[in-house]
């Protein structure tokens, strides 16, 4: 693949295209913020003046807040929803003009897992990939039959910054996570809950929310 990566921090940026470049890929960066639509246009218009088309985009801008609703100011609200859910649609709105034209294309939006498992003192966070999941699946309503395709990448805990709170729970490699959305880009899924085990915890909630609740709740006391 041709990659373009895209975010606020230019110095990891160019870190992971020049290790792109040193494994024989072919790579460009762009700075930018999803807050702002001038920048998310910018890195569009740059990723087709680059090569021409954009066939894959991964939307995986996100921000925690491990604040109960009524211990949040509002900026730690409007920060929530201004990138986990106004950036990614901004970022849809932006993309799939470009996508209808070429008749092809599959986006990748990053939710979690708490949109549906119960996390303690995330209401605002878990608020946020809850609307990305119905988003997600109501745009895949408009672009049927387009040769668009959407599938909702959903993590469970990851060893990122994001998780460095959640001490007992265990966690997932990045990297494992991203070879599984390598796989999901040659077979397209709609849903793709990373790591798998995750989707034995999610049936479990179906079962029985409250068991799962309190197993959740314990978990993150301990």
């Amino acid at each position: 693949m041709q990659v373009v990566l895209a975010g606020r921090d230019e110095r990891r940026l160019e870190a992971v295209s020049e290790k792109i470049q040193a494994h024989g890929g072919k790579s460009t960066t762009i700075s930018g913020d999803i807050r702002n639509r001038v920048d998310i246009d910018a890195m569009v218009q740059h990723s087709l003046y680059t090569y021409g088309r954009i066939d894959v985009a991964l939307i995986n801008a996100g921000v925690g807040c491990a604040l109960g609703l009524e211990h949040a100011d509002d900026a730690d609200i409007a920060a929530a929803v201004e990138i986990n859910l106004l950036g990614t649609m901004r970022c849809l709105n932006a993309l799939l003009p470009i996508m209808r034209l070429q008749k092809s294309g599959h986006i990748l939006v990053v939710g979690s897992v708490t949109s549906t498992l119960p996390w303690p003192n995330d209401s605002i966070y878990s608020t946020t990939k809850a609307a990305l999941r119905h988003l997600v699946r109501r745009v895949r309503r408009e672009v049927k039959g387009s040769g668009i395709g959407l599938t909702e990448v959903v993590p469970g805990v990851i060893d990122t910054p994001l998780s460095a709170g959640l001490k007992n729970f265990p966690k997932t490699s990045a990297a494992a996570v991203a070879q599984d959305i390598a796989d999901c880009l040659e077979r397209p899924i709609p849903t793709l809950i990373t790591p798998s085990s995750y989707k034995r915890l999610l049936l479990a909630h179906r079962v029985a929310p409250g068991a799962v609740a309190s197993w959740i709740a314990r978990k993150s006391a301990e």
